[in-house]
């Protein structure tokens, strides 16, 4: 295809309006020109318009080529938007399930993560890892890499070669990890930085972005619009337990400065937030420890959240805050089941990651079953407590 070559994608077209809202067209057109959707065409509703026709029209407009890809009756549906899984760890997905959280990140994922210090090793493996997702029909993923920056540079050259949109995270973790696979906090920090305009650079819009923001002037938007690079780096402190307060601190001023996105875990597991409180007495809140250094805002995408309180979802609610629910890994660590109508209901910002490799597949069809499938569970907890409740009520009043 040219530059400005027109492809138009012919079927029964379903996509989602908003949330609790689907649109379907059983006989429709997509028209796209440069990677963007120029408009969506329903071929049965009034005023009938014949394909040919649009093709006609259009081919008035530019000087390329109308190119049509009939699909006949098959489904054409967006692209899957995965919000959390882990580069590096696709290489052992589906096992090593026999641990909850925090061992199994010692036990499994620490040791093979230290393996990507070899770039040449992660950049074969990533290229297996976004292959997988990209058959798995996920246009998006954001990618968990790890502390090694010329590895992360390497996925996002593979996510750019392979036409995957990415965010991309040079894992950030200066305490509480094993030798050999830990950061000195000034070189983590200076990494984490050197890291963002690495990749920025890579593409035309973030190097003029990177110009603005160097001279000083008032820097254009970064995200959320046309000029958007295909790739962006994201600010990823693995977790607060690897994360001293000092590297938090200046993890938060990079992504203020460059206006990158920002992920990292919350509240996943009950040992894990007993940890955080034991680490930070001086902050009442796992939320609230992010909050404190620039890290909880509209750019944050929280995955897991499976034991966020009221006062902390009023929180992330407040800052604009967003959350994966990853629900195949919180049932196979054993980590709990969120209860995500209570997040939707208050009006929080959900989405759903895969969470390899503690999720065991890269198949976000495979998420959507899980998150029914918890649901399902939360329902179920609901109903029951509510049971309960009423029986205590009333033996309570027969007894008075």
């Amino acid at each position: 295809m040219g530059d400005r070559d027109i492809l138009t994608l012919v079927g029964a077209i379903v996509h989602s309006l908003e949330l609790g809202k689907l649109m379907m067209i059983e006989r429709g057109a997509i028209f796209t020109q440069d990677g963007l959707i120029l408009r969506i065409v329903d071929l049965n509703e009034p005023p009938l318009t014949t394909l040919e026709e649009q093709v006609q029209e259009l081919q008035k407009t530019t000087t390329g080529k109308v190119i049509v890809q009939d699909f006949g009756e098959n489904l054409i549906v967006p692209g899957f938007i995965d919000t959390h899984c882990n580069a590096p760890q696709y290489v052992f997905t589906g096992t090593g399930m026999d641990l909850p959280l925090l061992q199994w990140l010692e036990k499994y994922t620490f040791p093979c993560e230290s393996r990507f210090k070899d770039e040449e090793f992660a950049r074969k493996a990533y290229k297996r890892s976004v292959k997988a997702h990209l058959a798995n029909g996920s246009t998006f993923c954001s990618y968990f890499a790890t502390i090694h920056s010329p590895a992360a540079i390497a996925l996002a050259e593979v996510c750019q070669e392979l036409g995957q949109r990415a965010y991309i995270g040079k894992v950030s973790m200066d305490r509480n990890s094993p030798e050999g696979y830990i950061e000195e906090t000034g070189k983590g920090c200076e990494d984490a930085e050197q890291f963002v305009r690495a990749v920025l650079a890579k593409s035309v819009e973030g190097a003029a972005f990177l110009k603005s923001v160097d001279e000083g002037g008032e820097s254009p938007a970064l995200m959320n619009n046309k000029e958007t690079p295909l790739i962006l780096p994201a600010i990823t402190p693995r977790f607060v337990p690897t994360c001293t307060a000092e590297m938090m601190r200046e993890l938060g001023r990079i992504g203020a400065k460059y206006g990158v996105p920002m992920q990292s875990h919350l509240s996943e597991n009950k040992d894990e937030c007993a940890w955080v409180a034991s680490l930070h007495p001086e902050i009442s809140g796992y939320a609230k420890v992010y909050n404190e250094y620039g890290l909880l805002n509209d750019k944050t995408c929280m995955a897991h959240c499976v034991y966020s309180d009221l006062e902390e979802r009023k929180l992330m609610k407040a800052n604009g805050c967003g959350v994966s629910h990853c629900a195949s890994s919180n049932f196979s660590l054993c980590s709990g089941v969120m209860d995500i109508r209570v997040f939707l209901n208050e009006g929080l910002k959900v989405s759903l990651g895969t969470d390899v490799a503690g999720g065991y597949s890269c198949s976000m069809l495979d998420a959507m079953r899980q998150t029914l499938t918890a649901s399902i569970v939360s329902s179920i907890r609901r109903r029951d407590a509510n049971a309960e409740n009423k029986e205590k009520e009333g033996a309570e009043e027969n007894s008075l």
